[in-house]
């Protein structure tokens, strides 16, 4: 198990690792872009990377947890993308367990892998457009989250028509435009909160039109209000 503390909030540069990478944040937040992916790891969660996949990290605000490393073959019962979890009790006794050598190593990585494939998925994970069409759509949202293009608006920078902008950007993401445009302002939100932004900056900043919609927001996608969600639960 590896610390992530003050050395680790400083950003670090895209990179792979041949084996695959658990964190875990107890304070402060991560960020991470993993490929075509944005993705927020806030206190009191985990988050997956599998092997051979680049990414970069930056920390925010007071970034306290760890990270576990486990090898390539060992990392063959773990999902193949980047994923996010909430740190349930039994998660959090694995892996505290592992702060210490185990006599069956291989038996106690197993447990703590299936107890993972049981933990639902966070929508803390945020596909990036690819196509060169939509890198306009992605530019607009990212310079003012707050004034985010509607789907009218979206489908005029791409230089196509609503149908064919809605089509095109479900199949090179995944998800509607609405959707992911939602997950967006979430991601970009709860980030600016963990940094250290009151609750009323980050959710105007990020597009909403008042905090109580940005807590309705984090409520209906994660089941907790954004202070629980940056505090891992605590109250």
């Amino acid at each position: 198990m590896v610390p992530l503390g003050t050395s680790a909030s400083r950003a670090t540069a895209l990179h792979a690792h041949a084996g695959g990478q658990l964190f875990q944040v107890t304070q402060g937040a991560l960020a991470l872009q993993a490929g075509a992916v944005r993705a927020l790891l806030p206190a009191g969660h985990l988050g997956w990377l599998p092997p051979h996949l680049a990414h970069a990290a930056s920390g925010h605000g007071a970034l306290q947890g760890c990270s576990l490393y486990l090898a390539a073959a060992q990392a063959a019962q773990w999902p193949a993308t980047l994923q996010i979890v909430r740190a349930t009790p039994l998660l959090t006794a694995l892996l505290d367990a592992l702060q210490q050598p185990v006599r069956d190593a291989a038996s106690h990585l197993a447990v703590l892998a299936e107890a993972w494939q049981r933990a639902p998925q966070l929508p803390l994970c945020v596909p990036v457009p690819l196509s060169p069409r939509l890198q306009p759509v992605l530019a607009a949202l990212l310079a003012r989250p707050e004034q985010a293009p509607d789907l009218d608006e979206a489908a005029a920078l791409a230089h196509c028509a609503r149908r064919s902008f809605s089509r095109l950007f479900r199949a090179d993401t995944g998800l509607s435009y609405a959707d992911w445009r939602q997950q967006a302002r979430l991601l970009l939100a709860l980030t600016e909160l963990a940094a250290g932004s009151s609750a009323t900056r980050a959710a105007l900043s990020a597009g909403y039109c008042s905090p109580s919609a940005f807590s309705q927001a984090v409520r209906k996608y994660l089941g907790a209000t954004p202070g629980e969600v940056v505090r891992g639960g605590q109250q």
